[in-house]
């Protein structure tokens, strides 16, 4: 499994997982940073996760 965190034009921000994982319920938390450790600003952000051949693609907003 992957999961990464994208701006509003595409760029990655972080990897927040990738690899395996046991089977079952998987929590993953995005503290708001960067690859860098730079914190984002305020915006709509997008999440895409790809497992088992499939990607599946979430938008989330921060309010600071």
């Amino acid at each position: 499994m992957k999961v990464a965190v994208f701006d509003i034009v595409g760029r990655r921000l972080a990897t927040l997982a990738d690899g395996e994982f046991p089977a079952g319920p998987t929590s993953l938390d995005w503290d708001g940073r960067d690859a860098s450790g730079h914190a984002v600003g305020a915006g709509m952000y997008f999440y895409k996760m790809t497992v088992g051949g499939e990607t599946y693609e979430r938008r989330g907003v921060i309010l600071n």
